[in-house]
């Protein structure tokens, strides 16, 4: 079949997947270990533990994420293209958002209809303090994509862009998408979301306005 991948490459490429994902686990937990050892016994640290200890501590970028913490009611505004033109499509919903692993992670869950259907969905936003990047994955009940974003926010922290690619069902390729999030006030954020069509022009798809309840 073409395309087909020859068993035995497959089970070679698998296992050295595993052996690449369980060296980085190891060297990770090697890292801590050795960091916390060496404060229980006040021995100084080498540069390396210092790394890891200073990789894994939440910071200012942390600190944006959880101004997104709390419970929000959600109006959404979708433009969706249709035989007639772009169809504007309108639905609610709630979100709740707290920080997990003290302040490094923002998960959300967000309930809500969409085109008369109940929606739900489930987001986690993190700032990778190696990359430098901001990283948020989404899953969603109409969904079977995990949608992956990487980005920066600006010098306020309050204007997060991030960008991803997804592969169009329709045509098979891939498609380019920004994600822009703003927080106005303590009280009100937005998320917009862009694609770009084959003349690489920006399309916004989606709005939503969060409001803290």
């Amino acid at each position: 079949m073409a395309g087909a991948v020859p068993q035995g490459r497959e089970a070679m490429d698998r296992t050295n997947g595993l052996l690449a994902l369980s060296l980085a686990l190891a060297l990770g937990l090697t890292g801590l270990a050795a960091a916390s050892g060496a404060q229980e016994t006040n021995q100084k640290m080498t540069p390396e533990m210092e790394a890891w200890i200073k990789a894994g501590q939440p910071g200012e970028h942390h600190r944006h994420l959880a101004r997104l913490a709390g419970t929000w009611t959600a109006e959404v505004t979708t433009w969706m293209p249709g035989p007639e033109g772009v169809q504007e499509v309108k639905s609610t919903g709630k979100m709740e958002s707290k920080m997990i692993f003290d302040g490094r992670y923002l998960e959300s869950h967000y309930q809500g209809t969409f085109m008369g259907q109940q929606f739900e969905g489930f987001g986690l936003d993190a700032y990778d303090n190696v990359s430098g990047k901001y990283v948020g994955i989404w899953i969603d009940s109409m969904s079977t994509t995990m949608a992956i974003f990487r980005g920066e926010c600006d010098g306020t922290g309050k204007v997060r862009t991030s960008y991803g690619r997804i592969k169009d069902p329709v045509t098979g390729r891939m498609k380019k998408q920004k994600a822009v999030t703003t927080i106005i006030d303590e009280n009100t954020y937005t998320y917009e979301a862009y694609e770009y069509g084959k003349d690489g022009k920006e399309v916004k798809m989606m709005k939503i306005v969060f409001t803290r309840i």
